[in-house]
């Protein structure tokens, strides 16, 4: 009867350790994945925060290299620079204590432990210290060098892309020396830290407004200095000569008129001898005088743009042009004549058609003597023409000037240029939000996110994990929420199957108290020694899985993506290596345990033997 009992003894010690094993299993899964000082020891022994900042940011600045595309920040350049912003912005230990506060206070919600949370993370202080960690970059030279000239070499893309819209010829390489004449460096690095002093209170709530105003009235010199002297090209007084030319002429001289005399003037004809009369010489000359009226007017010393250029003394020249022009033209169609019958020029020298064309050409005349004849005088009749349609002096207004340039009715872009030459270009939140359009909601709740710190709660979460809050999977969701924190909760009760196993093995396997207890310290040292002999292999097989998985599973194209996927494995193996290490720790304490149980039991059962008592 005693062999049978202890045969199933030893069967229910197998039993027990198919038993223990998956217990084991859940209390080991419970105390490291449910355990949120699991998470943050993992985190620690990664080292993952000086990887964050040593590793992973360098390797994915440097990845933004820009290549050809010229127009781009090449951050890589600068990555000390960029570096300290972070680094001053977001401190090591505050996204550490940050991070491990987050793993505390979400993990507990998502096993089940607590039904709410509130997490807050603040804010207001990061952003004051990134815009001046900012502030302190941008006033170092060279790295404000290179932002600068990406800058520029941006405008210059885009001027260069409208430069079709106004009538100057510009090559890139005058475009970016007017636009570093007009916004050198240093007046722009200014701006900008002044720019931040503005805004960082704005976006911490402590003000509810903003206003930035750029003074560009000390720049406007400079400005009046290079327009001058691109004006003065000869490439811009080609394309400008014909809007110059029809607003300085009479409707009639635009698009061309009959002499009395019968001959006509083209539009092609009247720009050819201006160009003649108003040559590059004298525009060049006239270009600084016009351009000081403009940049009076802009600067608010004149209250109206009336731009006077003097003409008077160019219209002799233009009259006597005009008449050769017409002279050459009439000589032309009388050469292009039929020749005069013997009777047509008897009849063209006794009645001889005073001012105008015959209809004949007498060979025997020459055409000075057509002309005396016919009483032809051309700059007799072009004189009137020219002091009645071209006046002394020219006088443009902001409308014509606006015209010149090709921008439009109005004096508009005159009138705006003017307006920010004399009051600065002023951005208040205002024009930020109109700027932002539907997205200034955004901008509100980043404010408030700033002011308040960002505050993260159970039902945020589940907004964020779920569209449908009342629909199937944020019930299954909660569902799984709740079942795992009545789980652990009850978790003791798992042991209730193998201890009934153990308590039996030792009713089975004993007659006395002692012998009991040494059946069940014999099973639970036979238990400790099994696992910890299995758990290595076991280990090392997880480990090998879990590496071949990720590698398949990381895309490791470039430096940086190698670098990510290297430290997850790592990480992953370490989460391995943890749990196995953990478990084999409890073995070793179960085998020392069960060790003293059985020294203690056979202690018992010699003492029992002593006096006289049967196993």
């Amino acid at each position: 009867m005693m062999i049978f009992r202890r045969i199933l003894a030893v069967i229910l010690a197998f039993v027990f350790v198919a038993l223990y094993l998956p217990v084991l299993v859940v209390f080991r899964v419970n105390d490291t994945a449910g355990n949120p000082d699991f998470y943050v020891d993992q985190l620690r022994k990664a080292d993952i925060y000086n990887f964050i900042y040593d590793k992973a940011i360098p390797a994915a600045i440097d990845e933004m290299d820009t290549g050809n595309d010229n127009t781009a920040l090449d951050l890589s350049r600068y990555k000390a620079n960029v570096m300290a912003i972070i680094e001053q912005a977001l401190p090591r230990q505050y996204v550490q204590e940050e991070t491990e506060a987050s793993v505390k206070t979400v993990l507990p919600y998502l096993l089940g432990d607590v039904d709410s949370f509130t997490l807050t993370v603040p804010l207001k202080d990061r952003v004051k210290a990134a815009a001046a960690a900012a502030k302190t970059e941008l006033a170092k030279k060279e790295f404000f060098a290179a932002f600068y000239d990406n800058m520029i070499s941006q405008l210059v893309d885009a001027a260069s892309d409208n430069t079709g819209q106004i009538p100057l010829a510009l090559t890139r390489d005058e475009l970016e020396s007017t636009l570093r004449t007009m916004v050198p460096l240093d007046w722009m690095q200014a701006q900008l830290i002044t720019g931040i002093d503005q805004m960082v209170p704005y976006l911490t709530k402590e003000k509810d407004s903003f206003s930035f105003k750029v003074d560009i009235s000390d720049r406007i010199n400079a400005l009046q200095t290079v327009v001058t002297n691109n004006l003065k090209k000869p490439e811009n007084y080609n394309s400008l000569f014909d809007n110059i030319s029809e607003t300085a002429l009479g409707s009639g001289w635009q698009s061309g008129f009959q002499l009395p005399v019968g001959i006509q003037l083209t539009s092609s004809d009247i720009r050819t001898v201006m160009k003649q009369v108003l040559t590059l010489e004298w525009y060049q000359s006239v270009v600084p005088q016009v351009v000081n009226q403009v940049f009076d007017y802009l600067k608010g010393n004149t209250n109206s743009l009336q731009v006077t250029i003097q003409l008077a003394d160019r219209k002799p020249a233009l009259n006597t042009a005009v008449a050769q022009l017409a002279d050459r033209k009439l000589e032309a169609y009388v050469n292009s004549l039929p020749v005069s019958t013997p009777l047509q020029l008897a009849q063209m020298l006794a009645n001889p058609p005073i001012g105008r064309l015959p209809d004949s050409r007498p060979l025997a005349l020459s055409y000075a003597e057509i002309k005396q004849l016919l009483r032809i005088d051309i700059g007799a009749q072009i004189a009137p023409l020219v002091t009645r349609d071209i006046p002394d002096r020219w006088v443009l207004s902001d409308s014509d000037m606006s015209s010149i340039l090709g921008a439009g009715q109005g004096g508009e872009l005159l009138n705006g240029i003017r307006n920010v030459i004399r009051s600065g270009y002023t951005l208040t939140d205002q024009n930020l939000r109109d700027a932002l359009g539907a997205k200034a909601g955004s901008l509100d709740k980043a404010r408030q996110y700033v002011a308040d710190g960002l505050v993260l709660t159970q039902q945020d979460l589940k907004t964020r994990m779920f569209t449908d809050l009342q629909g199937k999977d944020a019930q299954n969701f909660e569902r799984i929420r709740q079942d795992l924190g009545s789980a652990r909760r009850w978790k003791m009760v798992l042991w209730v199957l193998p201890g009934l196993v153990l308590v039996a093995i030792g009713f089975l396997g004993g007659r006395r108290w002692s012998s009991r207890l040494m059946w069940v310290a014999a099973t639970l040292l036979a238990t400790a020694i099994l696992v910890m002999i299995a758990a290595p292999p076991v280990s090392s097989a997880v480990q090998t899985a879990v590496h071949d998985q990720l590698s398949t599973s990381f895309n490791q194209g470039s430096a940086f993506q190698s670098l990510i996927s290297a430290k997850i494995d790592t990480v992953a193996l370490n989460v391995v290596r943890t749990f196995f290490s953990g478990m084999q720790k409890q073995m070793l304490a179960l085998l020392f345990t069960s060790l003293a149980l059985l020294l203690a039991s056979i202690v018992w059962y010699r003492h029992e033997i002593q006096h006289g008592k049967r196993l």
